[in-house]
């Protein structure tokens, strides 16, 4: 999308994972994050300073990033409107937009119905197809690219979601062994959206 790295900016940015990753590609990168630990986690980890702060009140500079990312963002947030418009506003003229956000329409939401792992407290608002496009539309964006998002846990990770399995994690050289072996899920339960910022 950018052969040519500018500033990147992360909103939600956690523990600096994104930002890490990143600035390792060339970028250079600013993200917030309201999360005190986690922007001690950043630190510590990665030696990166992210923002302390809600990222709809920060004001940030108009025009100043190349992209703009928002990975699990919008569906914890009671105003997905206004976060766009601001994304919009501080990126540079042609800048891109990364949006990954749950499927509401996936066939994986209409089997697990109530029971779907997005269906979460924390997760306010859901989207399909149509109504991201008339999101970004509204905002200025034009979308440029789609696809369906893959995830990757550690086995670890999945073994600990499961009670009747969790007996495996008491011997830590199993556990060890465990963090480091990555499994991908093709849910093809989230959107990666990328939008450009029309002029």
């Amino acid at each position: 999308m950018h052969p040519e790295r500018g500033i990147l900016f992360d909103v939600g940015a956690a523990t600096g994972i994104m930002l890490h990753i990143s600035e390792k590609r060339g970028w250079r990168v600013d993200g917030i994050e309201p999360s005190t630990w986690a922007i001690r986690m950043a630190r510590e980890r990665y030696h990166i300073e992210v923002r302390k702060g809600v990222f709809e009140k920060e004001g940030l500079p108009k025009e100043h990033y190349s992209a703009v990312t928002m990975v699990d963002f919008i569906e914890h947030i009671p105003h997905p409107l206004e976060a766009l418009s601001i994304a919009r506003k501080i990126l540079l003229p042609g800048g891109t937009l990364c949006l990954v956000t749950p499927d509401i329409d996936s066939l994986a939401a209409r089997i697990f119905g109530q029971k779907w792992w997005h269906y979460r407290p924390g997760h306010i608002g859901y989207f399909s197809r149509k109504s991201l496009d008339c999101l970004l539309r509204r905002t200025g964006f034009r979308t440029v690219k789609t696809r369906k998002y893959s995830w990757t846990f550690s086995l670890h990770y999945l073994i600990s979601r499961k009670s009747w399995l969790k007996f495996l994690l008491k011997n830590p050289v199993l556990t060890s062994l465990l963090k480091k072996i990555p499994i991908k899920l093709a849910l093809q339960d989230s959107f990666e959206i990328y939008a450009t910022k029309e002029l």
